[in-house]
Order: structure tokens, then C-alpha cells, then sequence
């Protein structure tokens, strides 16, 4: 069977199908709810790596919400109303996060080739938007 990626979808409606027991439903009953209803990776350590990713991606385009370290739930309406972000702002906060992330690796010439992919292909994006 074919392994697919998680997406910000997938995990809004796990957490919408888990908090029907539960208020906040933490990352680990996510990744097992994942792992039962979908065909994503076996690897427990890339599993749990793509499962954060998508999880920082999901609450900061607004489709869940974070309670804790390690707690989600689905955004009330008023939540969603009082945190609306525009596409272009969420785009630049998860940018800023990704380009923090790559501060930490030593400026090596592969390093700074990639960056100057990242950024081209960052105002490539923005083009689209606009």
C-alpha cells in the first residue's frame, strides 16, 4: 500500500474525531488515530517528525488550536474570528520559522546555495499571490 503524506486536513479531523472523548486530544493519540485510519509512514521516528511539522503548520493557518505543550483542539468560532490571518502573514511566520531553523546549520556553500533556492523560490510564491 502507497504511503501518503499527513495534511493539515487529516489532522483537524482526527482531533474533531478524538475530541469527542476528550477536550484536548494530545499529540501521541493523534499520530495513533493517524497510523489506524490512514495509510502514512511506518517509521516511527519520521512519522513523528512530519506529525510536528504538520501540527505547528495547522495551528498557524488557524485549523487547530494549541492548549499546553502538547494539546490541540478544533478553534471556536470566536477564536477563529479574533485570530484570522491572511495567507501572505501565515506564509511569512512559518517562513521565519523555517529560516530560523537553517540559522542553526553552519554557513557551508551547499547551505548557502539552498538558501538562495528557498528565497527564490519564496518570492515565486509571493508573485503568485499578488
Amino acid at each position: 500500500m502507497e504511503k501518503i503524506p499527513i495534511t493539515p486536513q487529516m489532522l483537524r479531523i482526527a482531533v474533531k474525531d478524538l475530541q469527542k472523548f476528550q477536550l484536548f486530544v494530545k499529540s501521541n493519540n493523534l499520530r495513533d488515530h493517524i497510523q489506524r485510519h490512514y495509510p502514512v509512514e511506518t517509521d516511527f521516528k519520521a512519522l513523528e517528525q512530519e506529525l510536528q511539522e504538520k501540527l505547528k503548520y495547522a495551528v498557524c493557518v488557524g485549523l487547530l488550536a494549541k492548549q499546553g505543550d502538547d494539546q490541540y483542539y478544533i478553534p471556536t468560532l470566536r477564536e477563529e474570528a479574533n485570530s484570522v490571518k491572511t495567507a501572505i502573514s501565515a506564509f511569512w511566520e512559518i517562513y521565519t520559522n523555517v529560516i530560523c531553523d537553517l540559522t542553526l546549520i553552519s554557513f557551508t556553500p551547499i547551505f548557502v546555495l539552498c538558501k538562495k533556492i528557498l528565497l527564490f523560490n519564496l518570492f515565486r510564491t509571493i508573485s503568485c499571490l499578488i
